[in-house]
């Protein structure tokens, strides 16, 4: 009944005219979801874009701390809530939203937040998918980005590929031109071939291996250095819609460090 009201309540806004994304138009979408408080960087992370294929509509994301789920005495680290809205920018109307509980938990390492992707995932004939990219990192030695895709149906909003990962990287320091990195950067394009009414995905994988090496003629003291790739690796991954979700396989899960 609570959650029931404030989205009554974001629907009364109706008579004011935003443009897309404005400040105005985010702040009415949080106060109508009750989130009252100014936004904080940290704690709460707020993101909006609009609907490429659906003009006058956005998507108005919002990921936020969980009371009570901080470790220890972080305030980056803990249970993330996700709200999703898309909301007609010259009403207010809510055309869809959901709300996930405890959508990204994050207990060894920072939150760094939440991305809209808009990137063309038309996964089935007549309907079109939306990414939001979540990331962990800021400790200097790794960054993780993961993508989750949604659709609409009715008026809510289904999660149909969970977490997928689509960054890895590694960085492991060492003194005077000795660094090493690994780094895997994954792009996604549609399949023409169908399972259970889904295209298929396609996922193309860039590995990249580089180590620092010092520049010829420089003395040990001199940090003259120079990154060289040593190994690049092309790998491809084929997801499938099992009637609910894309299945993600466990060979693109388990992300190879090599340099850990």
């Amino acid at each position: 009944m609570v959650r029931l009201a404030l989205i009554l309540l974001l629907m009364l806004f109706s008579n004011a005219s935003f443009a897309a994304c404005e400040e105005a138009f985010v702040d009415e979408v949080r106060r109508g979801l009750g989130y009252i408080e100014e936004r904080h960087e940290i704690s709460q992370f707020v993101v909006c874009k609009p609907m490429p294929d659906a003009p006058g509509i956005s998507i108005v994301a919002i990921a936020r701390l969980q009371k009570g789920s901080e470790v220890g005495n972080s305030d980056v680290m803990g249970e993330y809530n996700l709200d999703i809205s898309l909301v007609n920018t010259s009403s207010g109307d809510t055309i869809a939203h959901q709300f996930y509980p405890r959508r990204f938990v994050w207990d060894g390492t920072r939150f760094g937040g939440i991305e809209i992707d808009t990137a063309n995932y038309k996964i089935t004939s007549s309907g079109r998918a939306f990414g939001i990219r979540s990331s962990e990192g800021g400790t200097g030695f790794s960054y993780h980005q993961s993508l989750s895709l949604y659709i609409l149906r009715g008026k809510s909003l289904l999660e149909i590929l969970s977490n997928a990962p689509i960054i890895e990287s590694f960085n492991k320091r060492f003194p005077q031109c000795m660094n090493e990195t690994r780094t895997g950067t994954r792009t996604i394009n549609m399949a023409k071939k169908k399972k259970n009414g889904h295209f298929d995905l396609l996922v193309s994988e860039e590995l990249v291996d580089t180590r620092d090496e010092r520049i010829k003629g420089a003395t040990l003291d001199e940090d003259d250095c120079q990154v060289k790739v040593i190994k690049r690796e092309i790998k491809k991954y084929l997801l499938r819609f099992d009637g609910k979700r894309y299945v993600i396989p466990r060979e693109m899960v388990d992300f190879e460090c090599r340099i850990c």
